[in-house]
Parts: structure tokens; C-alpha cells; sequence
């Protein structure tokens, strides 16, 4: 307490700029709050992360069944060949990278309205992100019934069930190449045209 009274006798009493019967004002102009970025978010970042090691391990872990049914898109199986069927660990990872997809899917359905419908909504962009990944969960569920009820007019069952296995594998395949394509949008800049320019390759 004595230090702190010696440095007032000896320094701040004498100094021009100061001013005991001023009130603190503030210098200069209150800035702008910044408005939010998606780029600045936390929780995306952590959401990003989260999926590049799961994703990789996913890859890592189910290598030969990746292999596998790639080769049996790209050609016909024959009749009596060898099938393989997915272990649990592999069904697993094609649901996660469902979810992943939606979520990737649901994330370029934000950025689009951000940059092209407005800036501001009703609900916060937390609740704008849930209600396009409910919104793109239900079109997934759709989209797959629907295609099951076509294939269970139009095939035989041996044909359903390889269609059924290669449209699970395709959208978890297209789920987990959405990953790098949003990572280049979000943090690089591509631009949402050049994103879906890539996206229709």
C-alpha cells in the first residue's frame, strides 16, 4: 500500500495526462460486434476434426472391403462367385459415413442459403444446421424406401440384395468424399459454385 501511494506522490500526480476529475471515457469509436463465420466456429472446427480421424480409421480399418466392393461395381460378379458379405465393424462404418454425409450435405445446404438466400433467419445458425441435417436425414430415408419399393416390383431377390448392398456402399462412399470438398469450401475458400462444380464431377 505504501509502494502504491509513493508511485502516486512521485509519478502519477505530476504527469499532464492525468485527470482525477475525469470520468474513464472511452477514446475513439465502439466497434462492431463481429457477426458470425463459420469459418471462426469452434464447434465446426472440432466437428472437422472428429471426422478426419474417425474417417481415416474408418478407411484404415475396412481397407479390403473398400477394395472389394469397388471391384464388384466397376464389374458383374458372376453367378457363382465368391460374395463377401460386410462384418459388423464394416456396416458400422458405412452408417457412420451416412451420417457424415448428411451432415457435410447439410453443412453446404447452410453455406448455399447464407451466401444466397439471406443472412439473417428465425432460428440461430446452430438450429439453421440441425433443421437442413433433419431435412437431408429425411430425404436420405426417403430416397432409399423409395428405391426399395422399385426394386422390389421390378428385380429378383438375388439382384435386390447386390442393388442394396451397392447403393448403401455408393452414399457412404459419396458421404465420405463430401469431407474434403467441404473442408476446401469452408476453410480455403472454394466458393460455392466451384463446390458444386467439383461435387457434380
Amino acid at each position: 500500500m505504501q509502494t502504491d501511494s509513493v508511485l502516486y506522490e512521485t509519478f502519477v500526480k505530476h504527469t499532464p495526462y492525468y485527470h482525477a476529475e475525469i470520468s474513464g471515457v472511452r477514446d475513439g469509436q465502439a466497434g462492431e460486434p463481429l457477426s458470425y463465420s463459420i469459418v471462426s466456429d469452434d464447434y465446426v472446427g472440432i466437428g472437422f476434426l472428429l471426422c478426419l480421424i474417425v474417417s481415416a480409421l474408418s478407411v484404415a480399418k475396412s481397407w479390403r472391403f473398400v477394395c472389394f466392393q469397388t471391384k464388384n461395381l466397376l464389374r458383374m460378379p458372376r453367378a457363382n462367385s465368391f460374395e463377401m458379405r460386410e462384418t459388423l465393424n464394416e456396416m458400422q462404418y458405412q452408417a457412420y459415413f451416412w451420417l457424415q454425409g448428411m451432415a457435410m450435405y447439410a453443412l453446404l445446404a447452410y453455406v448455399v442459403a447464407k451466401e444466397y438466400v439471406a443472412q439473417e433467419y428465425v432460428v440461430d445458425d446452430y438450429g439453421l444446421l440441425g433443421l437442413f441435417f433433419a431435412v437431408i436425414a429425411i430425404g436420405f430415408l426417403l430416397r432409399y424406401v423409395v428405391a426399395t419399393i422399385v426394386h422390389l416390383v421390378f428385380f429378383p431377390k438375388s439382384e435386390r440384395h447386390m442393388s442394396s448392398i451397392s447403393r448403401i456402399y455408393i452414399i457412404a462412399v459419396q458421404g465420405a468424399l463430401m469431407l474434403p470438398i467441404m473442408l476446401l469450401n469452408v476453410y480455403y475458400g472454394l466458393g460455392v459454385e466451384k463446390t458444386l462444380y467439383v461435387w457434380s464431377l
